[in-house]
């Protein structure tokens, strides 16, 4: 990999894309390296001689999509539809320049963001200021460079992701105090595609954000609700999803298979007592079965709230993290979650691979020869996190006196719906979950790396690969 600053990444379609500066600034990115995770060969970088603060890229699209905070107002982005072949204009994009502004500063990473996400024909561009709880989330056809919805808050903080071509999911937290964000949901927008606004917009035109009509949300799942001493870490609340619908899911030499929908989605719901305070004092990692959330929709008149009683329960499943792990981005892909843990040695990790699926405890006929015996209690207080489940069975072959054969070594771990876990830290009453899931934990620790899941891989990336100029990566396939 190039020897030049890491600034941004992103792990899709089988490609690891890093952003990184070629010019003495090292605070911003001017080029593109794709890394494709199956071939040894590198590719040119793609070189835009440009600054950008953040981006995104569809490989099947050549579509690179630039995202350039205007300095010194901070208030206006200029959004750049390149192509990755040529790093000029993209020859699709009708207008290859979109110039956003909005009703607040973008200001240091720590307390702004910008998310895009493309599918399709679709650009979808969040722009956030955590401090001020205030987001637009912005959905383009980039192709025709016409603005289609606009959601909107000035009140909270989000994550977003897809569930199927017609359907966007916010992960949504909002103030319901005038500061503390106690009220958590998922906003379900279907047929967000379906335009508010059509108005074709000219390349040397602006698009003013809150000149444009608010898209409604189609159903409301409400989480439980947060003890008052605390309260969600803005910065730390976070959604993942993969892969984009649409987006190639798995190939072969004579195959390509695409994703239609997201099975599951992963949620970090961080609470703390003082939200001044980072880290956050409490960390739940909660796994969600999105065809129940369908199911519900589907059977629904709409649209609808759904309080924490009516859908929670028997569609997710809720970890304590004790680690509050910095995950990055790619820790879920499909239905799977890559969960590394403290290994047996410094500076070592284990690695394990969770599957969660309503019938992930019935999918495997036999069961493992080295399957851990089913839990026949709750899952709760120090048993509700993950690794509570395999780490003494893991301690007693780490102490065998021959520990050669431990190399292809994993322990499985099936927990069924028959299982709850509890968790009642942070809430007015306790939470139950009953999301099945398979876990199988590696044995052999690996080098304490970023650890990132993939489709059919798992890559691991050097801490200082990030801002540094030692980029090493290792790619492994997945097999199980």
């Amino acid at each position: 990999m190039p020897k030049d600053r890491i600034l941004l990444w992103e792990l899709r379609e089988g490609s690891f894309i890093s952003a990184y500066s070629t010019t003495r600034d090292p605070k911003l990115a001017d080029a593109i390296q794709v890394v494709q995770l199956d071939v040894q060969q590198l590719p040119k970088p793609i070189k835009f001689g440009l600054n950008f603060h953040e981006f995104t890229l569809d490989l099947s699209q050549e579509l690179v999509v630039l995202a350039v905070v205007d300095l010194p107002r901070k208030d206006q982005v200029r959004l750049l539809f390149r192509s990755s072949k040529t790093s000029l204009s993209h020859p699709l994009a009708k207008n290859p320049i979109v110039l956003v502004m909005l009703e607040f500063m973008l200001q240091s990473k720590e307390a702004s963001s910008i998310t895009l996400e493309i599918m399709g024909d679709i650009l979808v561009a969040k722009f956030a200021d955590i401090k001020s709880l205030t987001y637009e989330v912005l959905i383009w056809n980039w192709r025709t460079a016409t603005l289609l919805n606009r959601i909107s808050s000035r009140n909270g903080v989000c994550d977003l992701g897809f569930l199927d071509k017609q359907t966007l999911i916010l992960y949504h937290a909002a103030a319901s105090d005038g500061s503390a964000l106690s009220c958590v949901s998922l906003l379900v927008y279907r047929d967000f595609l379906k335009p508010v606004v059509n108005e074709p917009i000219g390349s040397e035109t602006h698009v003013i954000a809150s000149n444009y009509q608010c898209l409604d949300y189609s159903f409301c799942f409400e989480f439980p609700t947060i003890d008052r001493t605390m309260s969600v870490l803005a910065s730390a609340l976070a959604l993942r999803s993969d892969p984009i619908p649409g987006r190639l899911m798995h190939k072969t030499k004579h195959t390509k298979l695409a994703s239609t929908h997201v099975g599951t989605i992963g949620l970090i719901f961080p609470l703390s007592y003082d939200t001044h305070i980072e880290p956050q004092d409490v960390t739940y990692r909660i796994f969600v079965n999105t065809s129940g959330l369908s199911d519900l929709m589907d059977s629904s008149l709409g649209p609808k709230v759904f309080e924490w009683a009516e859908w929670g329960e028997p569609i997710t499943r809720w970890f304590s993290d004790d680690n509050q792990q910095a995950d990055w981005i790619n820790w879920v892909s499909g239905s799977r979650y890559l969960r590394s843990s403290p290994g047996q040695r410094f500076g070592s990790l284990t690695l394990s691979v969770i599957e969660f699926c309503p019938f992930a405890s019935k999918r495997h006929s036999e069961p493992h020869p080295n399957q851990i015996n089913p839990p026949n209690t709750p899952l709760k207080g120090r048993n509700a996190s993950i690794e509570q489940r395999w780490v003494r069975a893991l301690r007693e072959w780490w102490v065998s006196p021959d520990r050669s054969y431990l190399d292809e070594q994993v322990l499985v771990d099936v927990v069924g719906s028959e299982t709850p876990s509890i968790v009642e830290i942070g809430f007015t009453s306790p939470v139950v979950s009953r999301l099945g899931w398979r876990s199988v934990t590696m044995a052999k620790p690996v080098a304490s790396k970023i650890w990132m899941i993939q489709g059919g891989h798992i890559v691991g990336k050097d801490f200082r690969g990030f801002g540094a100029r030692t980029n090493q990566m290792t790619v492994r396939a997945l097999g199980v």
